[in-house]
């Protein structure tokens, strides 16, 4: 029997926390009815390493979302043929934890696990744990995702990538918490808006290697050579071995952001370029305005 470390981007489907009130722009949550689980039991079985593995959920709702973890008792996949035909695994519901946003003080993290462990939502009393079993197992056929409106989608499915394009999403900010990495692989960049917004999610970037990204990320990011492919998929490799930390990036990120793009700081930073401006007199229309040298266009 062979031991295997399932990592949180395998296990992430498997726990989905239902809040009190729909998130804007998600996708609504649907039940079907129980099926029947049909396992090869000629395949050989693999035991999750359960120390190794962990599983996130994230709850959305109308003025916000909550993250945490639920701790993984046991699991098992069967392998035939080095296809996976089938799979088992116990979630320790009566355990779970929250862990976020960031903004969150313990009282609040304590309030909210002792809810969601009430009879209001899991009821672990009664329900400690969680099963979740593969009802069927398909290969990827390469087929277009149907959800998607760009056209390059089929271009990428037709080579069988594991690549999703997700469209335009109104609440990037609850999305981005369902995903293990940022990724930016600009060649130019003016002010980083997109990367800035990750990182004040929490999430660790990958960028890269180029001046404007060091300073945004102020050198605590994975860097990585645009004319060099080894580079990039050595560091894809070293994530995927877990040596490196990406939750020390992850903190390091949001404490980054934090400071340079919080709503305060910004606004004295605008306030501080205005106050050393120098002012124009009040323009007529018809009439260019000569500063320095050159004409400036203006309005009354």
């Amino acid at each position: 029997m062979k031991s295997v470390s399932l990592p949180a981007t395998l296990l992430f489907g498997m726990v989905a926390l239902y809040s009190c009130t729909n998130a804007p722009e998600s996708d609504q949550a649907t039940t079907t009815d129980a099926k029947a689980v049909t396992q090869d039991s000629a395949g050989q079985k693999w035991t999750i390493n359960t120390g190794a593995s962990t599983i996130e959920w994230v709850g959305t709702k109308v003025t916000g979302y909550h993250t945490g973890m639920v701790p993984l008792k046991s699991g098992e996949l069967t392998v035939k043929d080095g296809a996976v035909t089938g799979g088992r695994f116990v979630l320790d519901v009566a355990h779970l934890t929250v862990s976020g946003p960031k903004s969150m003080d313990s009282a609040s993290i304590n309030k909210l696990t002792g809810h969601l462990k009430s009879a209001d939502f899991f009821d672990v009393e009664k329900n400690p744990e969680g099963i979740f079993e593969l009802t069927a197992v398909e290969k990827y056929s390469g087929a277009a995702v149907k959800d998607s409106t760009d056209d390059r989608q089929e271009q990428i499915s037709k080579y069988r990538l594991a690549i999703n394009l997700c469209g335009v999403s109104k609440n990037v900010h609850e999305l981005m918490h369902s995903y293990d990495l940022f990724l930016m692989s600009s060649s130019f960049e003016g002010h980083p808006l997109a990367l800035l917004e990750a990182m004040a999610c929490g999430m660790p970037v990958a960028v890269s290697d180029i001046p404007v990204l060091r300073e945004a990320t102020a050198g605590k990011a994975i860097y990585f050579d645009l004319n060099n492919v080894d580079d990039f998929v050595m560091k894809v490799k070293d994530i995927a071995d877990h040596k490196i930390d990406l939750n020390g990036y992850a903190n390091d990120n949001f404490e980054i952001a934090s400071k340079i793009a919080a709503k305060d700081r910004f606004i004295d930073t605008l306030k501080s370029i205005y106050s050393k401006a120098d002012l124009y007199q009040p323009f007529q229309p018809g009439s260019p305005m000569l500063k320095n040298g050159y004409i400036e266009a203006g309005a009354s």
